[in-house]
């Protein structure tokens, strides 16, 4: 007998780990991430019609990118698209932080959707 774990348990450790980031990037962005949106866009000047833009886009998208998202977990497994996924939404909050004007948080807020 082998000593120590065996390699799909490690595999299957790095998957559950994996998964609790995944989790945590998810849970970051739609749960802090859209109560600070009204601030950030005033803090950017924007109107409340920019806002409405970026929360549109950012449903807009996801909408349009859910199909796709779950077709490409079929193709290439779950793991793969919640790393992409997650490491998606963590540059794309990043933008939306360092967004200078309006139609870039807009368009950050675009792309978090596709995540």
């Amino acid at each position: 007998p082998l000593n120590g774990p065996g390699p799909l348990s490690v595999q299957r450790a790095l998957n559950r780990r994996c998964l609790a980031l995944c989790m945590l990037a998810f849970y970051m962005g739609i749960g802090v991430c859209p109560p600070l949106l009204p601030a950030r866009f005033a803090a950017l000047g924007a109107s409340i019609s920019d806002y409405g833009r970026g929360v549109s886009a950012f449903s807009a998208t996801q909408v349009l990118s859910a199909a796709a998202m779950g077709a490409a977990a079929d193709c290439v497994g779950r793991v793969p698209v919640l790393v992409l996924g997650s490491l998606g939404t963590a540059v794309v909050l990043l933008a939306c932080v360092l967004a200078p004007r309006p139609a870039i948080l807009i368009a950050s807020r675009a792309a978090a959707g596709l995540f």
